[in-house]
């Protein structure tokens, strides 16, 4: 059995021990290590070493990650992830995925938070490409305004430039009775 002497503020002891409150134990110090049997609540909690060195304050509310839908978390610098990261919207809402350790190339992939993440969308290098992979959805390029630039109608496969709705392979509408140009490498352009 070890002894406990405690002298200048310093408790020391000659084997591993706890803590009690009645008969319940609520600290154990055991090879070195302090596990609290509960919560451990703080106004300042500091760790440091000399490996990593972190500093949490707390003035008032929640700051703990991922308790609630509105959190809000802000850091200066980088941040560095291997593998995946995925955001997810509350149950019945939206998914982002970013994949840097998919074996095909780099992605990122938008869906419905209650099936996979690519369900919608997805944008990366793979496949020894650059795409934009629509998943049998539309996709549009438009500007601010409502202006529709550039439109991929997936079940028609058709493409509509200024145009939402194109009725031939290749579709186009200008405005202000403009036309198309076709420029020739070495000669004048074709106007229609």
């Amino acid at each position: 059995m070890g002894k406990i002497h405690i002298e200048n503020g310093i408790i020391s002891s000659s084997a591993d021990y706890g803590l009690y409150r009645g008969t319940s134990q609520i600290v154990n110090i055991q090879d070195g290590e302090f596990r609290v049997l509960g919560d451990l609540i703080a106004e300042n909690y500091i760790v440091s070493s000399s490996v990593t060195a972190l500093t949490f304050q707390q003035s008032s509310g929640s700051t703990i990650f991922g308790n609630s839908n509105d959190d809000t978390h802000s850091f200066t610098g980088s941040l560095s992830i291997s593998g995946s990261i995925t955001s997810r919207g509350p149950t019945g809402y939206y998914a982002i995925e970013i994949q840097g350790d998919n074996t095909g190339g780099p992605q990122i992939h938008f869906g419905n938070n209650d099936s996979t993440p690519n369900e919608f969308m997805v944008i990366g290098a793979f496949g020894s490409i650059n795409n934009i992979l629509t998943q049998a959805r539309d996709f549009r390029i438009y500007d601010s305004g409502g202006f529709t630039g550039f439109y991929f109608d997936v079940s028609e496969n058709t493409v509509g430039i200024g145009t939402t709705g194109p009725a031939q392979p290749l579709h186009v509408i200008t405005p202000n009775n403009g036309g198309i140009e076709i420029d020739a490498s070495a000669g004048s352009p074709t106007l229609f």
